[in-house]
């Protein structure tokens, strides 16, 4: 990862009813990061997404400072130039 050195960290998280699929999932879209299964979404209790896919761009502190809701292209650029901007 281009930007794992200065700390940043990549995971994704599903929220689907049962775990199978989630690794056949990282591996058809050859997902560089670490994926989990939300068991009973304890998780989308807290972090409350409000559609699929969400992105959360967290600082260190463990402050979300952006939020992107669903998937639109050009996200990766906007998405590059926030996660620079808290580095």
């Amino acid at each position: 990862m281009k930007y794992k050195a200065s700390g940043l960290e990549i995971i994704g998280i599903s929220e689907d009813d049962e775990n199978h699929g989630v690794a056949d999932f990282g591996k058809n879209f050859g997902a560089k990061f670490p994926l989990g299964w939300d068991q009973g979404k304890s998780i989308a209790s807290k972090w409350d997404p409000k559609t699929m896919p969400t992105s959360f761009i967290v600082d260190k502190k463990g402050i979300v400072r952006f939020v992107h809701l669903g998937y639109h292209d050009g996200d990766e650029a906007k998405m590059e130039q926030q996660v620079k901007s808290l580095l």
